[in-house]
C-alpha cells in the first residue's frame, strides 16, 4: 500500500475520494499527499504565491507529480477558453483550466522545495497532470493538454501504468531519491514527536517519547495552510513546543524566521532548542529592540518612566532602527503573545520582508497575562483553541484549574500523580524551616535530583529570605543551575518554562488583582509534583 496522507478521506468531493482509493493501491515506494498546501516565500516587489494541489505523488526513482482532479462530465469551449463540469444532477459548473492550475502548482512547489534544506541540489524530474475520474478521454484536448497528461476513468483500473506514462513524459531530469521523497513528505505531511519528562516517577520516565495530542496535530496542520493565525491554549497545552516546531519547519523550508517571546529566560531556552537551525533567530522583545536600536545608533530618553519607555518610545525608535538597518524576516513566530503591548505589533510587522502578507503566528494564554497591557493583535481571525493539558499530573491540573478563568475549561491527559502539598506557614519565620524540612525528605528518602526542583517566589528572587538558605547537602540560590544548589527564581522569570518539581513560596502580600494569575502561572510550571508554602491568610480555591 502507498504511503498516503491522510489514509482515510471522508470529507472530500466524491471525485477526489475515487482517485484517493485508486492511489492507495500503489506500492509503498510511492508517497501520496492529498490536499497538499504550502506557503510561498515573500519577496520584495513580487506578489506572494501560496500553493495547493489536489494530489502530490512522489517516487524515489521516477520523480514528483502534481495532480489536479476534476469530476463530472467535462467540456471545453475552445472559442472562449472556458471549462465546465456537469454534475450528476445535471447542473453545470464553471471551472478553472485544470491544466493551467496543475502547471502553476507544479512550479510553485518546485520553487518551495528548492528552498528546503533537504531538497537535492540538482534538477529533479517534476511533472503535472489532470485526472478526470468520471469520463474517458480518447485523445489530446489541446496543445497544452496532450493525452499523456490525462488520467481518466479507464486509467484508474491501472493507476500505476497511468502514472508511469506521466513520469515518462517529464523524465528529462534525475530522480529525487529517498531523501527527496522524504523532503516532500516533511513539507506537505509533517509529523514529529517530542521528548520530555512526564509523571511522578521522574527519572524512570525521563526522555520518554510522547506523541502529540490530536489537538496539537490539528493546530500544526492549521498553521500549514494559513499565513497568519492565533493559537490560544491553557498552560501545559504545548504552545511553546508548537511555536518552536513551527519555526524549525519554516526554517527547513528556507524561510528566515524570528522566534520571539517576552521572557528573557524562555528566549534562552528557545535559542538553545533551535541552535541547529541556520534560518531561525530566537530572542525576547526587549533584547531584540535594544540591540536593533543600538545597531542603528539611535538614542533613547532614559529619564521617562518604564511604561512610557517601553509602550511608546521604544516601539517608535525600533521602527526607525528597522528602516535604518534593513533587518527583515520572512516569518515571525511569537510565544507569550498575551504579554506583548499593543504598540509592539507595529515594529514586529515592520520586521517582515512583506509587511502585508508576511507570515505571523501568535501563541498565547490569557490566563498567563501577568502584565496589564492592551492586547490588540494584528490578526483578525478567530484563534485556534488548545484545551488539553499534557504537561501536568491530574492532581496538579485540578489545582491549577481552580485559578483558571475562561470559557473553555482545560482538560487533562496525564497520570494521576501525587496530591498537591499545601504547607501552611504562620509567618515569614516559619518559611525557611518548612522548606528545608520538605527538601531534606525529597533529596534523602525520595532520592530526587536537585536539578529537578525549583523554588518560585511571588516576589523578587534576590530579595527572598530563601536566597542562600543552606540545607544538608544543598543550598538554595538565585541563578543558573549549579552543583549542589536548588535554583530560586521568580514566578515572572520562569514563565513559559517547566520543572518536574516546583515549590511556590513568598506568597504573602501579593496584589489581590494578580494573585490568581500568579498562582495559575506558578503552579502550572510543575510537571510531577507541586509544593505550596502558603501563609495562613492565602485563600486557595482548590483546597
Amino acid at each position: 500500500m502507498a504511503r498516503i496522507y491522510p489514509e482515510k478521506l471522508d470529507a472530500a468531493p466524491t471525485s477526489e475520494r475515487v482517485v484517493h482509493r485508486a492511489l492507495s493501491q500503489l506500492s509503498d515506494e510511492y508517497l501520496v499527499v492529498h490536499g497538499a498546501r504550502w506557503i510561498g516565500r515573500p519577496s520584495r516587489g513580487d506578489r506572494v504565491r501560496d500553493g495547493e494541489a489536489d494530489f502530490v505523488v512522489a517516487h524515489p526513482d521516477l520523480g514528483v507529480l502534481v495532480l489536479e482532479v476534476k469530476g463530472g462530465r467535462i467540456s471545453l469551449d475552445s472559442a472562449t477558453g472556458s471549462w465546465e463540469s456537469l454534475d450528476r444532477q445535471g447542473d453545470s459548473h464553471r471551472i478553472s483550466d485544470p491544466f493551467a492550475q496543475a502547471m502553476v502548482s507544479k512550479h510553485l512547489l518546485i520553487n518551495k522545495l528548492r528552498e528546503h534544506v533537504g531538497w537535492p541540489r540538482r534538477r529533479v524530474s517534476f511533472g503535472h497532470g489532470v485526472c478526470f475520474p468520471d469520463v474517458q478521454v480518447e485523445g489530446s484536448l489541446k496543445p497544452d493538454a496532450p493525452r499523456e497528461l490525462i488520467l481518466d476513468a479507464s486509467d484508474l483500473d491501472d493507476i500505476e501504468g497511468g502514472l508511469r506514462r506521466l513520469f515518462r513524459f517529464f523524465d528529462d531530469d534525475g530522480p529525487p531519491g529517498e531523501r527527496g521523497v522524504g523532503t516532500v513528505a516533511s513539507l506537505l505531511a509533517p509529523t514529529f514527536t517530542l521528548r520530555r519528562s512526564l509523571g511522578d516517577q521522574i527519572r524512570s520516565e525521563k526522555r520518554e517519547l510522547i506523541r502529540l495530542t490530536e489537538q496539537q496535530v490539528q493546530a500544526f496542520d492549521l498553521l500549514r495552510g494559513h499565513r497568519r493565525a492565533i493559537v490560544q491554549g491553557c498552560a501545559g497545552s504545548g504552545k511553546t513546543v508548537l511555536a518552536t516546531e513551527k519555526a524549525r519547519q519554516l526554517s527547513d523550508e528556507g524561510l528566515r524566521v524570528l522566534l520571539l517571546c517576552y521572557n528573557k529566560r524562555l528566549a534562552r531556552r528557545l535559542a538553545a532548542d533551535v541552535e541547529d537551525c541556520v534560518n531561525v533567530t530566537a530572542n525576547n522583545f526587549h533584547s531584540l529592540a535594544m540591540a536593533t536600536i543600538k545597531r542603528a545608533e539611535l538614542e533613547l530618553d532614559w529619564d521617562v518612566d518604564a511604561q512610557e519607555l517601553w509602550d511608546r518610545q521604544v516601539p517608535e525608535r525600533l521602527v526607525d532602527a528597522i528602516v535604518a538597518t534593513e533587518e527583515r524576516y520572512d516569518a515571525v513566530v511569537v510565544d507569550e503573545g498575551q504579554d506583548f503591548a499593543a504598540s509592539w505589533w507595529s515594529p514586529i510587522q515592520w520586521l517582515l520582508e512583506d509587511e502585508e502578507d508576511g507570515i505571523v503566528y501568535i501563541f498565547m494564554d490569557n490566563n498567563q497575562r501577568l502584565y496589564d497591557r492592551s492586547r490588540e493583535l494584528p490578526i483578525d481571525s478567530e484563534p485556534f483553541s488548545l484545551t488539553l493539558n499534557c504537561r501536568n499530573t491530574r492532581h496538579i491540573h485540578d489545582f491549577v484549574k481552580s485559578f483558571f478563568s475562561g470559557e473553555s475549561v482545560p482538560q487533562v491527559d496525564g497520570p494521576v500523580g501525587r496530591p498537591v502539598e499545601i504547607i501552611r506557614c504562620r509567618d515569614s519565620s516559619d518559611l525557611g524551616p518548612a522548606v528545608l524540612a520538605k527538601f531534606q525528605r525529597l533529596f534523602g528518602r525520595e532520592k530526587v535530583d536537585l536539578g529537578d526542583v525549583i523554588v518560585l517566589t511571588g516576589h523578587g528572587a534576590r530579595r527572598s529570605q530563601l536566597n542562600g538558605l543552606q540545607g544538608e547537602g544543598f543550598r538554595i540560590e538565585v541563578g543558573p543551575r549549579k552543583k549542589k544548589c536548588v535554583e530560586l527564581e521568580s514566578i515572572y522569570g520562569f514563565k513559559g518554562l517547566e520543572r518536574p518539581i516546583v515549590a511556590l513560596a513568598d506568597l504573602e502580600d501579593l496584589d489581590e488583582d494578580r494573585i490568581d494569575r500568579l498562582m495559575y502561572v506558578g503552579a502550572s510550571r510543575a510537571q510531577s509534583h507541586l509544593l505550596v508554602f502558603a501563609p495562613e491568610g492565602l485563600v486557595l480555591p482548590a483546597m
